[in-house]
């Protein structure tokens, strides 16, 4: 028999389908391979996209930052406007695009310690930037790896929306604050539930009770912390370790299959406790999902962490 789970935050069903479980590898499913002959991402096509908002440099005694209408050569990461925004300036929105390294296929679960490291500084940096736009009232950070994710381009990169609203998803979250943080509740309550898989000074990673899918899982700081913006740089190191390190393991376990991720943090003067949400697409929601909004997980949260948990162990040793 399924088990019915309520999200202990939000209120949302999962049905945890056990006796449907299957090993890891038979959730890997063939992956579509997008074909470009010249990308618009990578160095020397920069004249392809508009100019960056905020571009990292190679400098002489470190990393350098430049802002607006930029479109430099020797770039470590660069940020702009998408070409295909989803909402526009006078819409009161914004939509960019954080090109994560020059190299082509530096996907954050194989990339350079330090330069996820950057990816982070440079999610940071566009968020306090839009967060001082009066009409700016919350900035969604994501993102999409894989076609089958909705990645229209290969290459290495994350997006942004800044809304002139507070989206529903986040919304119903902060709404759960009303009794204290439910996320700092959440980690000790995963824990006993033996659901936390990897964890360090200043991060767990943990398959949550009620997962929508197999292997989904979350990365959340342990000091109560509304938003990335008040990481200190010692934080940044640390998340950059656990992202990479996480993202690694499933990469390794099940077949680098595509994933989503988002990072949800506070609205403008709202208390808050920011993490990550990763969403592997290990299966595909059907009628039933999309007509209840009820999910049916066929991987209990708890095999999925036991798995996790050995493979970010077999990830750290080899790394």
């Amino acid at each position: 028999m399924g088990e019915l789970r309520r999200d202990p935050i939000v209120d949302r069903l999962v049905i945890i389908a056990e006796e449907r479980g299957r090993r890891p590898k038979e959730f890997v499913r063939p992956r579509s391979r997008e074909r470009v002959e010249k990308c618009p991402f990578c160095p020397g096509n920069e004249w392809m996209t508009p100019p960056a908002h905020l571009v990292y440099l190679k400098g002489k005694e470190g990393v350098v930052k430049v802002e607006e209408g930029e479109r430099a050569e020797d770039w470590l990461v660069r940020c702009f406007d998408n070409l295909y925004p989803a909402l526009k300036p006078e819409e009161h929105g914004h939509h960019e695009v954080i090109v994560e390294s020059p190299v082509h296929d530096e996907h954050i679960q194989r990339a350079r310690l330090g330069q996820v490291r950057l990816v982070i500084e440079a999610y940071i940096d566009r968020v306090r930037e839009l967060y001082r736009k009066d009409y700016v009232k919350y900035v969604l950070l994501f993102r999409n790896y894989g076609l089958e994710a909705g990645a229209s381009l290969s290459h290495a990169h994350s997006q942004l929306i800044a809304t002139p609203l507070i989206p529903r998803a986040v919304r119903e979250e902060v709404e759960a604050f009303e009794d204290g943080c439910p996320f700092c509740r959440l980690i000790e309550d995963e824990r006993r539930g033996g659901r936390v898989f990897y964890e360090s000074e200043g991060f767990v990673a943990l398959c949550p009770y009620a997962s929508r899918a197999p292997f989904e899982f979350w990365i959340l700081p342990k000091r109560h912390s509304p938003s990335i913006t008040d990481m200190s740089g010692e934080e940044v190191d640390g998340f950059a370790k656990t992202l990479r390190e996480t993202l690694g393991a499933m990469a390794e376990l099940l077949g680098d299959p595509p994933y989503n991720y988002w990072i949800h943090i506070a609205p403008k003067g709202l208390d808050f406790h920011w993490h990550v949400e990763v969403l592997p697409k290990t299966s595909i929601w059907a009628g039933f999902e999309l007509g209840s909004g009820i999910y049916i997980n066929a991987m209990p949260p708890e095999s999925a962490s036991r798995l996790m948990r050995e493979a970010t162990r077999r990830a750290h040793r080899t790394s």
